[in-house]
């Protein structure tokens, strides 16, 4: 399991980096692990530009099927976020972060609480 904490957008290479070895060292390659360093990127840019996140701890589990993700931020989260995300105008150049999270993983859950706010999902091995 990786645990790690980021401060900033501008570590998310180094936390792709850290997933990647993660991940090889579990024999996950391919789509999987690439859609799960896509799935974390989303997430936490969502939590630092929409959820106010001054850092973000981030866990990422390799299971027998699946890959956990969760991503916890003393943010706060505006309710209710749609169960499921659609794509926006196609001209737009934001918003497609949860729309493409939820292409990508599966059972997304957004848990406001009074110590913050946690974000998980699985990605198929």
């Amino acid at each position: 399991m990786l645990t790690t904490t980021i401060e900033s957008v501008q570590e998310l290479e180094r936390l792709r980096g850290d997933i990647a070895a993660l991940l090889g060292r579990r024999g996950v390659s391919g789509t999987p692990a690439a859609d799960t360093g896509l799935v974390v990127t989303e997430l936490a840019v969502n939590g630092f530009e929409h959820g106010g996140a001054e850092k973000l701890e981030v866990k990422v589990a390799v299971e027998d099927q699946d890959i956990r993700v969760e991503l916890t931020h003393l943010g706060v989260v505006d309710l209710p976020i749609p169960a499921t995300s659609s794509m926006p105008d196609p001209l737009s150049m934001r918003h497609r972060g949860l729309a493409i999270v939820d292409l990508l993983a599966r059972g997304r859950e957004i848990i406001p609480g009074p110590g913050g706010t946690i974000v998980r999902c699985s990605i198929t091995r």
